[in-house]
């Protein structure tokens, strides 16, 4: 199989299989793929704008974005075929981190170019404090990641993309994607069961405390908001004129070591993309605003959901966690796989102590598996405390 390597500056549009790789920091990568013609096409840009020697205007966003998309075009492509994921954007110089702020305008430029030519992002994975390496598959779509610790330098995470067939969008999870609702099957066992049980186990104590650890820039954390709202308005006399919880005393905290991650997640504003494309416009209208005039694209938690989660920087790896009381639900997805054995299995020890008896965690799909000892799993990546 033909791998072409990208450097800074270069474009690579192709009908022919091939793998698309390159390495970034605060640069930025826009992934284009047809699905229905298999054609792919990949960038690498240094900056967002400016002015540079004739032949190296490449190396910026605004010329570089265009000319994928015209690219990608003239060989046989159309625009309404076409999605985009962007890579790379990451906050790796963290001496510079409040004054050097180029890989979140690369990322920018990317959205509103792609916005502007109306292709959809369908997930991105932007602002890691670390280096990546992608691998484009153009012949399906699909996307590896590797991440490299900021500091050591060592690989300490892979994350394969699934390819699919002709007719769907392709799909990513990782630490650091974004995106609501990423892992639905668990959402959808939140709603249907597990809240439902703590409602009749809690009786008239209407209070529930949530964790969401590692919870990166947020989404997942608001995600579960939306879903014990949803539960308790179909289940136990909400309503949706209330506040979201009505009488029951929601607390969820969301906790990572990234400041810039908290930082994403407090500001509760995102593009529009990370939303899934069946999420009913009830919800969307129920839960988020949409932004207008120079804030199209993007949209904002509302301030009911966003007063019932609180961020703060933690790390799992710690001995200890300030916490005084259990909480009745710890999310912790893909937040372990970066740890060795000894590591992971202390912090699934504090996790376990931490937990309410009978409550619940949930871990990624492709997380290790806790000691039985500890937890009895209850469905994919769904575990329950002895």
């Amino acid at each position: 199989m033909k791998r072409i390597r990208l450097n800074i500056g270069d474009i690579v549009v192709t009908r022919e299989p091939a793998i698309l790789e390159t390495i970034l920091g605060s640069c930025v990568a826009v992934c284009l793929w047809d699905a229905r013609r298999r054609i792919g096409g990949l960038n690498h840009y240094l900056v967002p704008a400016g002015r540079g020697e004739p032949g190296r205007d490449n190396l910026y966003g605004t010329t570089s974005v265009r000319r994928l998309i015209d690219q990608i075009i003239n060989l046989g492509s159309e625009r309404h075929n076409l999605q985009a994921r962007i890579f790379g954007g990451g906050s790796i110089l963290k001496s510079l981190e409040d004054i050097f702020t180029i890989g979140a305008a690369n990322v920018r430029i990317a959205r509103e170019i792609l916005h502007e030519y109306g292709i959809p992002v369908v997930h991105d994975f932007v602002g890691a404090e670390c280096g990546i390496r992608i691998a484009f598959q153009t012949w399906n779509g699909a996307v590896s990641v590797t991440c490299f610790d900021q500091e050591s330098g060592h690989r300490y995470q892979d994350f394969i993309q699934q390819p699919v067939d002709n007719s769907q969008a392709y799909t990513f999870s990782s630490t650091h994607a974004a995106g609501f609702f990423r892992e639905e099957q668990q959402f959808r066992f939140l709603e249907e069961r597990v809240l439902p049980e703590l409602a009749a186990q809690k009786g008239s104590l209407h209070e529930l405390r949530i964790w969401s650890a590692g919870c990166a820039t947020g989404e997942a954390a608001y995600s579960i908001a939306i879903s014990v709202g949803e539960a308790l308005q179909q289940r136990h006399a909400v309503t949706a004129d209330d506040a979201p919880f009505g009488n029951w005393i929601v607390r969820i905290l969301a906790t990572d070591t990234s400041s810039k991650a908290l930082t994403t997640a407090m500001g509760a504003t995102y593009g529009i993309e990370q939303l899934p494309e069946l999420l009913p416009e009830t919800l969307k209208s129920r839960y988020f605003l949409k932004g207008s005039g120079i804030h199209a694209g993007h949209i904002r938690v509302k301030s009911d959901l966003i007063k019932v989660v609180k961020f703060r920087r933690l790390n799992l790896k710690n001995q200890n966690y300030p916490f005084k009381k259990q909480f009745d639900l710890i999310f912790c997805h893909d937040g372990l796989r970066a740890f060795d054995d000894s590591s992971r299995q202390q912090t699934f020890i504090r996790l376990h102590r931490h937990l309410a008896p009978r409550g619940y965690l949930f871990l990624g799909p492709h997380d290790f598996i806790p000691d039985s000892s500890l937890f009895e799993q209850i469905d994919t990546a769904i575990f329950r405390k002895h």
